[in-house]
């Protein structure tokens, strides 16, 4: 049987809320015991939201590990994956295994990725990128959330309607669809759109 957790931790730089099945049985058994267990769902919105199949909490490190159909919730974005490390007193997430990463219209899928809360995400190994028309593949991406631009790196291609741009650093601004190009490049754009 899979353990609930409904964890706020307050007092340090981010709250987070893991959750598992069998909440309600762990509150009544709870209750059972004596423990006086209150819940104030009004006006509740923590900083990273955590589900998954099974938790291990480390109260003296603030490490929260979480295995099986991972989902993270933060500041409008999405992460799916096979695992999670959350290290509250540092402020970072980090997801490996199959991940999948949703904000609006972006979506990027990775092996591993890392979060350093508030605004930055590392993504490395097998990054795709799929943003409105756009599409990348790299061996790294930085984003910051904040700005909304993401940094490729390490033989990338970013296509768009059949123009492409390869190089050693491509940088995205997905605000203004800007892109720059750092190191060694090869671009093709159709005289058409010209």
């Amino acid at each position: 049987m899979r353990v609930l957790f409904f964890i706020v931790f307050l007092g340090f730089f981010y709250s987070v809320s893991i959750f598992s099945s069998g909440f309600d049985s762990l509150v009544n058994d709870l209750r059972n015991e004596g423990v006086s267990v209150n819940f104030s769902y009004d006006n509740f919105n923590p900083s990273v939201f955590i589900r998954a199949g099974q938790f291990e909490i480390d109260f003296l490190d603030q490490h929260v590990v979480g295995e099986d159909s991972v989902i993270v919730d933060y500041s409008g974005m999405n992460v799916l994956s096979n695992s999670v490390r959350y290290q509250l007193n540092k402020g970072r997430v980090l997801v490996e295994n199959n991940v999948k990463i949703t904000k609006d219209s972006m979506m990027l899928t990775c092996d591993f990725a890392e979060a350093i809360l508030p605004d930055d995400l590392h993504s490395k190994g097998n990054v795709a990128f799929l943003y409105k028309d756009y599409t990348s593949q790299s061996g790294e991406a930085y984003y910051n959330q904040k700005s909304d631009v993401i940094t490729f790196k390490d033989n990338v291609v970013l296509q768009q309607s059949g123009d492409f741009i390869r190089g050693d650093v491509v940088k995205f601004n997905m605000i203004d669809e800007k892109i720059i190009s750092s190191g060694r490049s090869k671009i093709k754009i159709s005289t058409e759109r010209l």
